[in-house]
């Protein structure tokens, strides 16, 4: 039975959600900070509202516990999520635009070959730590913990997908860009089973930071 305690929170929840997400866009579309910027802005908007929500809800935080059962399984599958990103550009790569990407990445994100390492090993393990927290943590499984697992899987793997606008609007052609964005929310559906089944995003973790090492190796490539 949901009550209205749930239902209560079940908009809270939404509510900081999307705005969080927003934000973000409206930063990378209009603002346009270098890379270091706008991670500072991301830490604070994706978790602060996290930190806010425990507070107002006084709901019990156990996201990071953890099944070490499908903490290993991810492993796995995280090991074929980046081969699976490296096949996948190298046989795609003719409807991509490289050039694109690299002015995109060399004159809005400030990153090139010098520092391009630290902001991969920035995007590969603490990016991902935030979105997993933010997308898996606070949003999924939250929403699952008040009784709406179907809704909070199909809700935060979608919110996952269009949060990526503003940062590959113009990257690809528009077939493309459609196509990325139903693998996200693939890939979304796919992090919050194991946050599902392991019970923690630290059960998606891994996976995450498999598909950013993936992303960020072509990275390397076209710079």
């Amino acid at each position: 039975m949901i009550n209205a305690y749930s239902k209560s929170n079940l908009t809270r929840i939404i509510i900081i959600s999307i705005t969080a997400c927003l934000l973000m866009v409206l930063i990378e579309l209009i603002m346009q900070p270098s890379y270091w910027v706008k991670s500072i802005l991301k830490l604070g908007i994706f978790l602060f509202p996290i930190m806010i929500y425990q507070k107002i809800s006084h709901q019990k935080n156990e996201i990071f516990k953890f099944d070490k059962k499908y903490v290993k399984i991810s492993i796995y599958i995280a090991i074929a999520v980046y081969l699976l990103i490296i096949v996948s550009y190298l046989l795609f790569q003719n409807y991509i635009d490289a050039e694109q990407i690299k002015n995109s990445l060399m004159g809005k994100e400030h990153i090139n070959r010098s520092n391009f390492i630290y902001v991969a090993m920035y995007i590969t393990i603490i990016n991902s730590f935030i979105e997993e927290a933010f997308f898996r943590g606070f949003v999924f499984l939250n929403i699952k913990t008040l009784g709406f697992c179907k809704l909070g899987a199909i809700y935060s793997a979608l919110l996952f997908s269009l949060y990526h606008i503003g940062i590959m609007s113009s990257w690809f052609s528009i077939y493309m860009f459609l196509l990325t964005l139903s693998a996200l929310f693939g890939a979304g559906i796919l992090l919050n089973w194991f946050a599902y089944k392991g019970k923690s995003f630290l059960s998606s973790w891994p996976i995450h930071i498999a598909a950013n090492l993936g992303i960020n190796t072509i990275g390397f490539l076209i710079l």
